[in-house]
């Protein structure tokens, strides 16, 4: 019974841990940023609220099979976001509108704006899309329709979104079926035109809108964390009930399990006692051991059976039974004194 109440109690405990610790691990399908955009940017924003650094981040995780995706602050305004790798680069990357809302993303942020050519370096021709999204768009999110815009500078073209944006142009969703094209086509080569507007000391991003690998780990990490700290307190849990159980267990040698009677006889051993055999054998020395002690009467001389019994001596070899006691002896002298004269 001890036992079943020490389990229901770990197993509540346990309940009550195991749901925090595994709130530490990644979530599935989750999408971060905490890119803060200026105020003067709000244009940029979805009728969702969601500025389009989370928006990009929606899109780049949609060609994954876990399509969690975190879009980080740049460290400052000197860098701006660097281009998808080799194992990066596929037809969700490689597209313009992800180009276009990570543009917007750093510039909603007061830095540099990446130049196209270098975005798409690593892309297969077949993966660039230039005016439209090839994959279907994915859900919890919004795309405003500035983000269409193809790509015909060297940079994406912010004067040109605001004006789209003021519009108050249609924006595409999940709901809606597949992105239409702004303008149509495919475009692998892009114009390497001098009207750039961005600085042209954009450096490469210190930061990648792509790396998850962060919070991935810290999520791994807070996980195995929460775990040990489950184990250690299931560890002492089980030692304090483990030995209360063993105090409540103590024999008290006053009583035999709650009723009157003597303590139990200890275990064989070295200074073990033996109990006795039932019924008990009879003691030539000591009588009859399952019967009771002789009750012993008080003398009274009124009853024969409370006198003392006395017994004659026995003769020896060298003398014979003593003489009696002459009956003259046995008789109290009753004559009255003498009268003085």
């Amino acid at each position: 019974m001890a036992q079943a109440r020490t389990s229901a109690v770990i197993l509540g405990i346990l309940s009550l841990l195991l749901p925090a610790a595994l709130s530490l691990l990644p979530a599935a399908e989750a999408q971060f940023t905490n890119v803060t955009c200026l105020s003067t940017t709000s244009w940029t924003y979805n009728s969702r609220g969601q500025n389009p650094c989370l928006i990009a981040a929606y899109l780049q995780g949609a060609c994954l099979s876990d399509p969690s995706w975190s879009v980080w602050t740049l460290s400052s305004k000197n860098v701006t976001y660097a281009n998808p790798t080799i194992t990066q680069a596929n037809e969700c990357t490689c597209s313009s509108v992800v180009f276009s809302l990570l543009s917007a993303c750093a510039y909603c942020q007061g830095s540099n704006i990446p130049y196209w050519a270098e975005w798409t370096e690593n892309c297969l021709s077949s993966d660039i899309s230039n005016g439209q999204y090839p994959h279907v768009l994915p859900g919890g999110t919004a795309v405003p329709a500035w983000a269409y815009l193809p790509v015909t500078e060297t940079v994406w073209q912010s004067g040109q979104a605001q004006s789209l944006a003021s519009t108050d142009a249609a924006e595409s969703s999940a709901a809606g079926g597949p992105t239409p094209a702004v303008s149509p086509g495919v475009s692998s080569s892009i114009s390497s035109s001098s009207s750039a507007s961005a600085s042209q000391t954009t450096a490469p991003a210190s930061s990648k809108s792509s790396s998850n690998v962060g919070p991935i780990v810290g999520g791994v990490v807070g996980g195995v964390l929460g775990l040990a700290i489950i184990a250690v307190i299931f560890f002492f849990l089980y030692r304090y009930f483990k030995n209360k159980e063993s105090q409540n267990r103590t024999v008290d040698p006053y009583s035999n399990g709650g009723s009157m009677g003597v303590a139990p006889y200890p275990t064989e051993g070295k200074n073990s006692v033996p109990p006795p055999s039932s019924p008990r054998e009879f003691n030539p020395l000591l009588g009859n051991m399952n019967s009771p002690p002789p009750m012993m009467k008080v003398y009274d001389p009124e009853d024969p059976t409370t006198w003392p019994t006395f017994e004659p001596p026995t003769p020896t070899a060298h003398s014979g039974y003593p003489s009696p006691p002459s009956q003259a002896s046995l008789v109290p002298n009753r004559s009255p004194p003498p009268i003085e004269l």
